[in-house]
């Protein structure tokens, strides 16, 4: 169940020739905006929002108001205009001696389980157990040199983690080739067999999907080819992890080092208890809890795109209302500007009564893409003119790159190989 649901929070990557656009979200759609983004934060440390001072910026340059802030405050329990004067002076708000001692001397008499109880405490990022001893980068080079195999016509009919038991050598961790041949053949219960003991149970799945958020692109990449490898990969992954993990001396699962939680709690009710009318310690909790920071930025967000959506809809209203001088077609097409749908826009206009629009939101970087074979493709819409040129090689290039680093990557992808067992 660990793997499955780790295994969601990668959505899946098209080759280059094929894509697009990608959604930072992928594979959490069937989730709350703000359930997904806090996966995201967690997982992958991704920032899902601006900053507070970010939005408060925008709104002094026009981009919204606080009209906009009043009407995307009414679902709060105080009143809409004590919210948006809270978030105001919020965004620019810096601890003091005095407001810490305020919180401090208003907390004083509750007990720690009130306090957890009226302002929970969000869990910590999780780590692996590479990134627990400084291991992290060893962990992704030697699992990310397997994890390649599936790019060059592997794996197998068994599977990636099949050839990985089958081939794997020691790669300087005594006895790994040893204990990767007694795990199960499934890649599923081999990760439950390497993760007891060491991981806590409650762990897991934010420790395998970290393991997979270290390195997102293959296992987006994975997912695309066939879901099923990344069970594959995971197994993989965890096989370094915990190895490498072992053999810096780090066997055993070490919990983020946080402050105490009546110390937290102190941080998130200074603010409150300084900005808002508080009679009570429950009071300043409830506020606390009611107003955190993905609360606030959330609330931000809301107004300004409010205000985008406000701005379409009146333009377009007023276009409504217009009188109609020509007689309408009989189709209105609006498509994105992309070299998929081009074809199948002209194809249309000329079949008949058809008027067709071309719409583009955002694009990134304008680039065309060569393989090794010589393949190019433009990756930008059709009206853009490629300005960077992306080629891809069979190997390291030595006379780009330092010494160093060219025989890091060679010492890497040689390791990697199962024909490496003979060299």
């Amino acid at each position: 169940v660990a793997v499955e649901v780790a295994a969601r929070t990668v959505g899946a990557m098209w080759p280059v020739h094929s894509a697009v656009a990608v959604n930072p979200l992928s594979g959490l759609q069937d989730m709350a905006f703000e359930d997904a983004a806090e996966v995201a934060a967690r997982v992958w440390g991704a920032r899902s929002h601006l900053t507070e001072q970010q939005y408060a910026e925008a709104l002094r340059a026009g981009r919204f108001t606080k009209a906009d802030l009043l009407a995307a405050a009414e679902d709060f329990s105080l009143p809409a205009d004590q919210i948006v004067d809270y978030l105001l002076h919020r965004a620019d708000w810096e601890p003091t001696g005095s407001s810490i001692f305020v919180a401090e001397q208003l907390l004083a008499g509750t007990s720690d389980a009130d306090i957890a109880a009226y302002l929970p405490r969000p869990r910590p990022a999780p780590r692996t157990l590479g990134e627990q001893c400084g291991a992290h980068n060893h962990v992704s080079g030697l699992a990310n040199a397997w994890t390649s195999l599936a790019n060059q016509g592997l794996p197998p009919a068994g599977g990636l983690w099949r050839a990985f038991r089958e081939s794997v050598q020691d790669n300087g961790l005594r006895g790994l080739r040893d204990a990767v041949a007694q795990l199960p053949a499934d890649p599923v219960p081999a990760v439950s067999v390497l993760m007891a003991g060491v991981v806590p149970p409650g762990e897991q799945v934010g420790y395998l999907s970290r393991l997979l958020g270290r390195d997102p692109g293959w296992a987006a990449h994975l997912t695309q080819r066939d879901p099923r490898l990344v069970g594959d990969l995971l197994a993989i992954r965890v096989t370094f992890d915990v190895f490498v993990a072992a053999a810096r001396g780090h066997r055993d699962w070490v919990a983020p080092a946080l402050a105490d939680d009546r110390s937290w709690a102190v941080l998130q009710v200074a603010p409150v208890a300084e900005l808002l009318p508080v009679a009570t310690a429950a009071d300043a909790l409830r506020l606390a809890a009611e107003l955190s920071e993905p609360a606030r930025v959330g609330l931000w967000q809301r107004a300004w795109e409010q205000r985008y959506r406000n701005r379409l809809v009146d333009r377009v209203s007023a276009r409504a209302a217009e009188p109609v001088s020509d007689p309408l077609p009989e189709v209105q097409a609006i498509f994105c500007i992309d070299v998929r749908s081009e074809r199948f826009r002209r194809h249309l206009e000329a079949a008949g009564d058809v008027e067709t629009f071309g719409f583009a939101g955002f694009f990134g970087l304008p680039v065309r893409h060569e393989t090794a074979a010589g393949e190019i493709s433009d990756q930008c819409p059709v009206l853009l003119h490629p300005s960077y040129l992306i080629t891809e090689t069979d190997g390291p290039a030595p006379n780009r790159m330092g010494l160093a680093a060219a025989m890091r990557g060679g010492v890497v992808t040689s390791t990697g190989q199962p024909a490496s067992a003979f060299a």
